[in-house]
């Protein structure tokens, strides 16, 4: 077992172990790399890759858990499926304005009127 002292460059406080991996060659020399390059140990470009993959696979976890409770209560018939073209329908049914401007009264409808009376004479 290792300190509960954080080490440069660590994300976390918690102790840390020890682990050993079998990586290519090519990509230890990378890490190396990249380890000299920010005045890291490779253990700390290591750990903050495995850190960022481990978060993201539990993310995806989290989306997979979500859409498989989405389509449980899809089959169970708590949630209201639409198609396209439904969705449209009541989109352009929202658009449209809920009350109906009169023939005579409207102003827009009159000037429209006169606009066309004066292009077609």
């Amino acid at each position: 077992m290792g300190s509960s002292i954080a080490q440069p460059g660590s994300t976390s406080t918690m102790a840390s172990s020890k682990l050993t991996i079998s990586i290519p060659e090519d990509l230890r020399r990378r890490a190396k790399s990249v380890a000299a390059l920010r005045n890291e140990h490779v253990s700390d470009v290591v750990r903050r890759a495995l850190e960022d993959y481990v978060a993201e696979v539990m993310e995806e976890a989290d989306d997979i858990r979500a859409i498989d409770e989405i389509e449980a209560r899809m089959a169970a018939g708590k949630v209201r499926v639409r198609d396209w073209a439904e969705f449209e329908a009541e989109q352009d049914a929202m658009a449209r304005p809920t009350v109906p401007a009169r023939e005579s009264g409207s102003p827009l409808r009159r000037a429209s009127r006169a606009s066309r009376s004066r292009t077609i004479g």
